[in-house]
């Protein structure tokens, strides 16, 4: 999974096979540089995956 800000990579998770449709997996990764200002924000799947939900926390921070 890859996110990015306009065209800037800023994460690239791994997200692990949990081998059934129904068994979830959290993931995260820290951005590589903090962002400023409004951007267009693109998340982008590869693989066969299911994401159920996505969201940022601040520097530190917990769900």
């Amino acid at each position: 999974m890859e996110l990015r800000a306009d065209e800037r990579l800023l994460a690239q998770i791994d997200v692990p096979v949990t081998g059934n449709r129904y068994t979830w997996k959290t993931v995260a990764a820290e951005l590589a540089a903090p962002l400023f200002g409004v951007h267009d924000l693109r998340l982008t799947l590869h693989g066969g995956f299911r994401l159920a939900a996505f969201g940022f926390t601040a520097s530190g921070g917990t769900d």
